[in-house]
């Protein structure tokens, strides 16, 4: 863990509704592997605001983040050139040792495509690997859909997107669209990552036999493992999403009863 002021280079708004933000910082060095997160101190809240990191490429830190309060509404007020305080190198990341995999599924809803963004580009980058990555979202204007599109010119069909309203790509959820496509293409995989609501992070492991692991989310207090206030029951005792998670594999989760 490392508690560092990290520069705000750039931010742009992802959806109509004003709610989706991207942000990126001048963070060199740090430890951001797909599925960590960071601990962001905001002026006038009491807790720190953990945000996944969407991507990192050794010198920039992209954050996506959904204003959803009073904390994540005065992050995205930063303005370029200004730095806010972070715990970075926080939690697991997702598994990358998969080599005799062939065929591996990401499926993301709402904001949970975030940390699979990166996590893919990771992916991609392995011989051997095909990643095909399933993002859902209620409607158009909750989705980002200019970042989605430039996702989609660089990785063309791998990506692909349902909203709930038939607005855009397939009508339905993530879930239900990885399960069309696989079956229309007679695909069969091997094994998945998934992110998003926890009733649609449950369904996703309940409908597939292979493994595959689920990045968790919770209100935190330190977001580091020390008051245990994020833990939740597992078949193997109380684990906490801050410092065994936020990355767990689907074993671990059980019947999803916390």
């Amino acid at each position: 863990m490392r508690q560092n002021n990290y520069r705000l280079i750039e931010k742009r708004e992802l959806d109509d509704a004003g709610k989706l933000w991207q942000l990126q910082f001048e963070a060199p060095g740090i430890n951001a592997r797909p599925g960590q997160f960071v601990n962001i101190l905001v002026d006038g809240c009491y807790l720190r605001r953990p945000i996944s990191v969407s991507e990192y490429d050794g010198e920039v830190l992209t954050l996506i983040i959904d204003t959803v309060g009073e904390g994540t509404k005065r992050i995205v007020e930063t303005e370029p050139g200004e730095s806010l305080d972070m715990l970075t190198g926080l939690g697991n990341s997702f598994s990358l040792s998969l080599k005799e995999k062939g065929q591996v599924i990401l499926i993301g809803g709402g904001v949970g495509y975030a940390p699979l963004v990166g996590l893919f580009k990771c992916l991609w980058e392995i011989p051997g690997l095909t990643p095909l990555a399933f993002f859902g979202f209620n409607n158009l204007s909750t989705m980002p859909q200019v970042h989605l599109n430039e996702l989609r010119r660089e990785y063309g069909e791998e990506i692909q997107i349902a909203t709930m309203t038939g607005e855009y790509g397939f009508k339905g959820n993530a879930l239900e669209l990885a399960m069309s496509y696989i079956a229309e293409k007679g695909i069969t995989p091997e094994f998945f990552y998934t992110c998003g609501p926890m009733p649609m992070m449950k369904a996703v492991c309940n409908a597939f036999d292979f493994d595959g692991q689920a990045s968790l989310e919770s209100r935190m207090g330190c977001g580091f493992g020390a008051c245990m206030g994020c833990s939740i029951p597992t078949p193997s005792g109380p684990k906490r999403i801050c410092k065994e998670g936020p990355v767990f594999q689907k074993s671990e989760l059980g019947n999803f009863d916390f």
